[in-house]
């Protein structure tokens, strides 16, 4: 949005077009707009439905060691880790 807005001001300013008109316009655009997930978010939705245990065992995991202080190392909720990797593994078919 940044970009579009930043670049309808260069372009207003090109054209000498009011920049009210190139901020009407960049909002429309994206409003407009529709979003596409990637195939990640989508497989990040359905894993939410099929094993938000997993899910939320793992980010459990992992707000505990940062409270209790220590440091979250390569090894730190792996086992929670593996049932993610593995919930994922089902719903995208590996």
């Amino acid at each position: 949005m940044a970009t579009r807005v930043a670049s309808s001001t260069a372009t207003a300013t090109l054209t000498k077009q009011p920049s009210h008109h190139i901020a009407a316009v960049a909002a429309r655009q994206h409003s407009t707009a529709t979003q596409v997930p990637n195939r990640f978010t989508q497989a990040f939705q359905e894993m939410k439905e099929v094993c938000p245990n997993s899910i939320s065992m793992y980010a459990a995991c992992v707000l505990e060691a940062e409270r209790s202080g220590n440091a979250i190392e390569k090894h730190s909720c792996s086992q929670e880790f593996r049932h993610v990797k593995d919930c994922f593994r089902k719903v995208r078919g590996f």
